[in-house]
């Protein structure tokens, strides 16, 4: 399975509202005497968020609700979703709730959703080659003249691309151009060294 992202076919600045904070990271130790002595708990701190959507369609609900079970697995992955504050691709996680998520209709077309969602510390290593505007997270990074190779959010040897194989939209990038299509890969389409002029290729699961 493709790692998960906000869906391209809902709105990509859907937050309404967006209210929260660092998790209180200390662990406190009481002395006989003073203030307590602390320490941190982890490296990384997640933060957590109280959020609103903005008001969907029914068949936008309907998509939300599809993505929801089948690519958050009812909310047990993570997801690519740009930080509403920055508009950076980050890792973000709806978190156990009952429900995880509110929905509520709004007369018969409209339907509002809540939920409460945490930022999980970190850059993802792919954030880069993220289309500008939208959270659609590559299948594949062929990144030639950085030396940066990944398949399906895992960074992998060079060796690796020639397994690559199926349908993506491709991004292909030359020292004089860039260009994109719909492809159908077969093994050894992309290989493990530079092609020609080309210095950087990118898929996009379809």
């Amino acid at each position: 399975m493709s790692l998960a992202y906000w869906p391209t076919s809902l709105p990509q600045k859907p937050l309404t509202s967006y209210s929260g904070g660092f998790m209180d990271n200390r662990a406190s130790f009481q002395g006989d005497i003073g203030a307590p002595m602390e320490r941190p708990l982890t490296t990384g701190v997640p933060e957590v968020f109280d959020v609103s959507f903005r008001v969907l369609t029914r068949e936008q609900y309907a998509i939300f609700k599809e993505w929801y079970k089948t690519d958050l697995n009812h909310g047990i992955n993570r997801f690519i979703f740009r930080d509403p504050l920055t508009q950076e691709p980050v890792w973000f996680k709806i978190l156990k709730g009952s429900p995880p998520y509110q929905a509520n209709a709004s007369g018969e077309q409209y339907v509002s959703l809540s939920a409460k969602m945490m930022l999980i510390p970190g850059k993802p290593w792919f954030a880069d080659y993220i289309p500008a505007g939208v959270c659609r997270a590559p299948y594949f990074v062929a990144d030639y003249e950085g030396g940066v190779f990944g398949i399906n959010g895992k960074t992998v040897a060079a060796s690796a691309l020639p397994s690559i194989a199926g349908t993506y939209w491709v991004q292909r990038t030359t020292t004089t151009a860039i260009t994109e299509a719909l492809e159908e890969l077969e093994a050894t389409d992309i290989p493990a060294s530079a092609p020609g002029t080309t210095t950087k290729i990118l898929g996009f699961a379809t």
